[in-house]
């Protein structure tokens, strides 16, 4: 089974919604923090564990390569350590500790069913799996992942897991889809002019943007970027200062490793599309209409 630890916190605003580039030049870069972080789960697991890294800026760890399975998420911890630099040790203490501690719980199957729920995540995210995972395609570099919610983690679902569940492919999106709905706890939303910020408390936020309603064909155009496990943003319609601002505050994560996804997905009357970067079939769309 494939677990990844849930991103509970928001990042924090300010850092969010200002130039990644101006804060990579005064404060430890993402990447190195993750190295760092590396090193101490290192000195905690001890000369067994297994350890290394992801392409999406996280780590795999386990106790043994048996059973390294655990893919954990850095990015709640950096931006703590953006608000916090002279805490470093600390707050790289309490996440590794705080992750050791996930790890040493036994996962189990139990409420199989009462637990799917469907997120969005990277291609990135399959490197390195063992086993294959129940997934679809949707949008831009994201597919839809089968997931097992619980209160620290989310565990991918095996192919394996849903043979032995005896449920189809398509009836466990269906239970996950009302499982995503009902899991989904408060969704706080901030403005910041024409940008919307959405999270979940419940850290499934990715997966109300999958949800078959917010993309119908009544919606009104709607474009998201999916920057953090438990982070969104938005911009509702046509608003081209909004979606400038959008495309700017992606092309800064995305340049500087801090951003999950790595493209911009829009709802057109109710079909999916790559908004940024632009692709050869987008262009030729946008040439077909001024022509």
């Amino acid at each position: 089974m494939f677990s990844v630890l849930k991103a509970l916190i928001a990042i924090t605003t300010v850092t969010l919604l200002t130039s990644v580039s101006a804060v990579s030049q005064t404060f430890m870069t993402n990447d190195a923090f993750r190295d760092a972080m590396l090193q101490k789960f290192e000195t905690t697991l001890g000369e067994n564990a297994c350890l290394f890294k992801l392409q999406n800026g996280g780590i795999r760890a386990g106790f043994s390569a048996d059973s390294c399975d655990f893919q954990v998420y850095t990015k709640t911890a950096y931006f703590k350590y953006l608000g916090a630099p002279d805490q470093l040790d600390a707050i790289l203490s309490e996440e590794v500790a705080r992750v050791q501690a996930v790890m040493q719980q036994k996962a189990t199957d139990d409420k199989f069913r009462e637990r799917l729920v469907v997120q969005l995540r990277p291609k990135s995210f399959f490197s390195g799996l063992k086993s294959p995972v129940v997934a679809t395609r949707f949008a831009g570099d994201m597919y839809a992942v089968l997931m097992l919610d619980s209160p620290q983690t989310l565990e991918a679902v095996s192919v394996k897991q849903l043979t032995e569940q005896n449920l189809t492919e398509a009836d466990a999106f269906q239970l996950g889809a009302a499982n995503t709905r009902a899991r989904m706890g408060q969704v706080v939303q901030d403005e910041f002019g024409d940008v919307s910020r959405l999270y979940s408390e419940n850290g499934l936020i990715s997966g109300q943007v999958w949800l078959p309603e917010t993309c119908s064909g009544a919606s009104v155009s709607t474009a998201y970027f999916l920057y953090d496990y438990n982070g969104v943003l938005r911009v509702t319609g046509d608003d081209i200062i909004g979606l400038s601002k959008l495309i700017s505050y992606a092309r800064n994560m995305v340049g500087n490793g801090t951003a999950l996804s790595h493209t911009i997905v829009r709802c057109d009357s109710g079909v999916w599309k790559q908004l940024w970067p632009v692709t050869q079939a987008g262009l030729e769309a946008n040439s077909s209409k001024g022509g």
